[in-house]
């Protein structure tokens, strides 16, 4: 339900000819996370946006927008551009340029939706609400499979035992390995047995983010670990804590049990591979790979397909 009501905030009307949008009712005026228009300035009975504009010059009324709305909505809605050949109206995603919804730019409104509930707001230096981290964590050098990955794990969206107990499709919240205690996502790649020996022997290879900067602050734990470290630490963090989640799930699922040597030489290989492929790998002739090579040099990563 409330990815329905984000849904809903998001979608804005594109003007065309203006005849099925409700001048008071839709979200048609692009801007910031307030879609519509603010309210009335005085009583109005125009009911549909073709009422605003002038078929024959194709532009917009202004003097019945200054008579009927704010300052601060005539000056928007000045801003968008009549198609001059007949056109219909219709919905678009607003916080994507191309009017296309994406789950990124999603998680991004409700952060931002959730900012403003909270009184935080958003910077000065950000007036949108957008977060740089989210950038840098989108640009990390891994796979987009894996970065999916840590997008589900940093909101609670991995299939773990707690998640599946709240939804009454388990019986029992604890974790399958060590049983210990419940399996969170967090307890899952980072406080469960395995997980805690793979991170430890990885140390020897990797130049990890220290323990203390991986404590549970909060739901988006992971975020404040990768706002903080360096690009290649926090892509290696992110590699062996899908590889954690990758050995659990073979053992929950199929009763295999993948031992810490054999997944040691996974990451080192799969890591060099991903620096090779990302950064270009120079010939004798100083020539790079080009991008449909990359492409294919993905797809021989060693077991890539895990």
């Amino acid at each position: 339900m409330h990815g329905l009501e984000l849904l809903k905030k998001g979608a804005i009307w594109r003007v065309g000819r203006g005849s099925n949008i409700k001048i008071w009712r839709h979200a048609w005026i692009p801007r910031g996370l307030s879609l519509m228009p603010a309210r009335k300035r005085r009583p109005c009975r125009l009911k549909w946006v073709s009422s605003l504009i002038d078929e024959e010059t194709k532009s917009w009324k202004v003097d019945v927008l200054e008579r009927y709305f704010y300052q601060h909505d005539v000056e928007v809605i000045k801003t968008i551009k009549i198609p001059w050949r007949p056109s219909e109206d219709f919905v678009a995603w607003h916080f994507e340029k191309s009017g296309c919804f994406t789950v990124r730019s999603a998680y991004k409104l409700g952060v931002n939706l959730k900012d403003v509930d909270s009184g935080l707001g958003s910077s000065s230096r950000h007036p949108d609400g957008s977060r740089p981290v989210w950038k840098k964590f989108w640009f990390l050098p891994i796979p987009h499979k894996v970065r999916i990955f840590a997008w589900k794990l940093i909101h609670g969206g991995l299939a773990t035992n707690s998640n599946k107990h709240r939804r009454r499709l388990e019986p029992d919240a604890k974790c399958s390995i060590c049983g210990s205690e419940e399996e969170t996502g967090y307890h899952a790649v980072m406080q469960c047995d395995h997980a805690k020996a793979l991170r430890g022997a990885m140390r020897t290879c990797w130049p990890l983010p220290e323990e203390r900067h991986l404590r549970l602050t909060g739901p988006e734990w992971l975020l404040n670990v990768i706002d903080l470290a360096e690009a290649d630490a926090a892509g290696q963090l992110i590699l062996i804590l899908w590889r954690s989640w990758f050995v659990r799930n073979s053992w929950v699922h199929e009763g295999r049990w993948i031992n810490g040597s054999a997944t040691i030489n996974f990451l080192t290989s799969y890591w060099d591979n991903l620096v090779a492929i990302w950064r270009g790998v120079v010939d004798e002739k100083g020539k790079c790979p080009v991008g449909d090579i990359r492409v294919r040099s993905i797809a021989k990563l060693p077991n890539a397909d895990e």
